[in-house]
């Protein structure tokens, strides 16, 4: 072998371990980024010449990477982002409901029925008529606020449900750039280790937000499904957009209205809360609504009032979540139909209106206890999302535990491949200063 040769070989192992120091460096640099994915160097043997090999050089570099790791976390991205979304609704509308049993739809019932208790002691009395003009105007004034403030959620679910739509459509064409950035880099050789760690990120945000089917290509390509619908690869990126057809909220495709079949995720969390779980509600409020109307009316028009007059409603209808009193009665409080005989000392009907507090008039509950079931079922459903989060961000953790321990950098590790390259540099120096020195030998000797 030459002494040129060995000069050579000294040369590209200072640049190969060079190199290497780079790589470890740049690992360091990013031991608190949660986003980064460590990278290790491979060495590779240079092609021999005859009998005598040719020196070292860096076969590759490798991001550290657990497909089977990644698939799962971002599985449980959607699981847990889901549980998230539906805590934080339910939030807000158990707030509603929890203050109706307080001070709204409950204890305004409550003080209705009992103002019909207290008027059939004096039936003749205008204070007590009038007051139970004032507690059913109590009890619909609440009704209706606890309806528009449930009809307010949805709307602003909506809004929500659009901007994550948006957000959606943004991520999804900057994952369609970087296949394409990432496809032109590796194509020439280069690592696009850094582009490929925006990818990632881009996708993780992405599987959040709803059931996804997550492919790489043979030319490394992220492939992205949602929902069952196409949603980016390297050529192209689907555009979604918000769909309310029907009371059902829902994301289709700018192009055929292709709807993505949602059963996970950010996304699904409000498409299923305004579709379902909100509109539930409602139509359970609206039940208790109608009933009272209903079971009031129906006794009220038996009765008599203070002017002789039978068969009048007491209630007009029940509209929006209002309780609509008859307006005769707002006027003229008199006209309240609380005798069953005809005499103004009678007050049976009043106590049969009282008596509804008891009676089973929906679904066989009392009105009472349908609204308690109600109040109970949203806190049922807050608990269960809560309970939801609580599990799947656990799994969260435990498989982000795993691809740090995987992917990430470690300190210590990096550390000691810094004094291993480190010595690798030093030694390769020295052939070179020995080669540099046999070949001033040589010269002087001529």
């Amino acid at each position: 072998m030459s002494l040129g040769r060995v000069l050579d070989i000294g040369k590209n192992a200072l640049m190969t371990y060079q190199s290497a120091m780079d790589v470890t460096s740049n690992n360091i640099a990013n031991v608190s980024n949660e986003d980064y994915t460590k990278q290790v160097v491979v060495l590779g043997t240079e092609k021999s010449v005859g009998q005598f090999g040719t020196g070292v050089n860096i076969a590759e570099i490798q991001r550290v990477r657990n497909v089977l790791v990644d698939k799962q976390l971002r599985s449980n991205y959607a699981v847990s982002s889901e549980a998230d979304t539906r805590s934080t609704i339910l939030s807000q509308v158990e707030t509603l409901a929890g203050e109706t049993t307080d001070s709204g739809v409950s204890s305004s019932l409550t003080d209705f029925l009992n103002s019909w208790d207290e008027l059939s002691s004096n039936p003749s009395s205008t204070t007590l008529r009038s007051d139970v003009v004032q507690k059913a105007s109590d009890l619909s004034t609440k009704f209706e606020n606890l309806t528009q403030n449930l009809s307010e959620i949805k709307s602003d679910l909506v809004g929500e449900f659009s901007s994550k739509v948006d957000t959606l459509n943004k991520d999804l064409e900057q994952i369609k750039s970087l296949n394409q950035k990432i496809y032109a880099t590796t194509a020439v050789n280069q690592s696009a280790s850094d582009l490929e760690d925006q990818r990632d990120k881009l996708v993780d945000e992405v599987s959040k937000m709803g059931n996804t089917n997550i492919t790489t290509d043979d030319q490394g390509n992220i492939n992205i499904s949602i929902g069952g619908v196409f949603a980016v690869d390297k050529n192209s990126a689907a555009k979604f957009e918000v769909s309310q057809k029907n009371g059902e909220l829902s994301m289709v495709t700018q192009s055929g209205n292709t709807q993505a079949q949602l059963n996970s995720g950010e996304l699904y969390a409000y498409t299923d809360m305004y579709t379902n779980k909100i509109t539930g509600y409602l139509n359970t409020l609206n039940d208790i609504g109608q009933s009272i109307v209903d079971s009031v009316n129906k006794i009220h028009s038996t009765g008599t009032d203070l002017n002789g007059k039978t068969g009048v409603n007491f209630f007009t209808g029940y509209s929006d979540g209002k309780l609509e009193i008859n307006s005769d009665i707002v006027n003229d409080p008199s006209k309240i139909a609380a005798s069953a005989d005809g005499t103004t000392g009678n007050g049976d009907v009043a106590v049969k209106i009282a008596d509804l507090k008891d009676t089973k008039v929906l679904d066989g509950k009392t009105l009472l206890d349908n609204f308690s079931s109600l109040v109970s079922e949203i806190g049922a459903d807050k608990v269960q999302s809560d309970d939801n989060y609580t599990a799947s961000s656990l799994v969260v953790n435990q498989l982000k535990n795993q691809k740090s321990s995987y992917s990430g950098v470690s300190e210590d590790e990096e550390l000691t491949n810094v004094i291993k390259f480190q010595r690798s540099y030093a030694a390769s120096s020295k052939i070179v200063s020995v080669a540099d020195q046999m070949l001033q030998t040589l010269i002087e000797m001529v």
